[in-house]
């Protein structure tokens, strides 16, 4: 006998009144193929499901809804970041080159610094020989200055007496007269032996004083007093060496005078030996030329 809508609708009714039979039928009847035909079914997707996914199923498209918008905010920021350190990089890359730039125009200055520097030293040294040679200059001039004053007061200073420097021809008359037997031997003569370069040549009779003048007497001026009165001793001379200034240039100075037999005039102070040319008598043809 055919089955009729009836039929069907008495069935189902017997199954939602019996449970069990219903389980039973559905594990026999529901398959993948029931499955998705039914969720196919907008009316019985949505049931289906809720089943599957539980309660929250509702939630989802919010859910996903929030994901998406929190995504999107996520790369707005990144976006944004990207941007920010893109534009940080830039005005890395800018510092560098500025930096880079201050660094050669630092060196270019340093360089410049350092040949201004070079120049200073190179002025300052020809600055101070040219003040080393004025004050040379100045020293000679005053020296030579000393010399001509001591010169024009030397009757005074030994006490009568004759001479003068070397270029007065009265000295050099004596001079000549001294040194022939010399001129004979034609031996060589040490400039800072040669009684020619003496700065003073003076005697009373057979007494003959053979001076050197300075400012600020020196070993120099002992040691050339010295070696030219010698000159003249070796020749029979009655020589003595002296050396006359204002001052000592140090201490020992005057203690080497002492050692090499040079008498002094210095400071104001004389030596023994000066003390006693001072005292010879000038004898009455002493102002006569030889």
């Amino acid at each position: 006998m055919p089955i009729n809508a009836q039929d069907i609708e008495a069935f189902i009714q017997q199954l939602d009144a019996n449970p069990e039979l219903k389980r039973a039928l559905q594990d026999r009847l529901v398959d993948a193929e029931a499955v998705q035909r039914a969720l196919s079914d907008p009316t019985k997707r949505d049931a289906i499901r809720r089943v599957v996914l539980g309660d929250d199923w509702e939630d989802m498209p919010t859910l996903l809804r929030q994901l998406i918008e929190s995504q999107q905010r996520h790369e707005a920021i990144l976006q944004e970041h990207t941007r920010i350190l893109q534009e940080h990089t830039q005005q890395l890359a800018m510092l560098i080159q500025t930096q880079q730039r201050h660094e050669a125009i630092l060196q270019e200055h340093t360089e410049i610094l350092r040949q201004h520097t070079q120049m200073l030293i190179h002025l300052n040294e020809r600055y101070q020989h040219l003040e080393s040679a004025v004050e040379g200059l100045k020293g000679l001039q005053m020296g030579e200055a000393h010399e001509r004053e001591t010169l024009r007061r030397a009757v005074t200073i030994f006490r009568g007496g004759s001479g003068g420097s070397p270029d007065h021809p009265q000295v050099q008359r004596r001079l000549r007269q001294w040194l022939r037997p010399f001129y004979k031997s034609e031996r060589p003569m040490n400039p800072q032996a040669d009684p020619f370069l003496a700065d003073v040549i003076w005697w009373k009779d057979s007494k003959v004083i053979v001076g050197e003048i300075s400012i600020k007497v020196d070993r120099l001026d002992v040691q050339r007093a010295k070696q030219r009165a010698q000159t003249l001793r070796q020749l029979g001379v009655d020589a003595t060496p002296v050396v006359i200034g204002l001052e000592w240039s140090q201490p020992e100075t005057m203690l080497e005078a002492q050692e090499e037999a040079v008498e002094w005039f210095v400071d104001g102070k004389l030596s023994d030996g000066f003390i006693e040319f001072r005292k010879l008598e000038e004898p009455l043809e002493a102002d006569e030329e030889v």
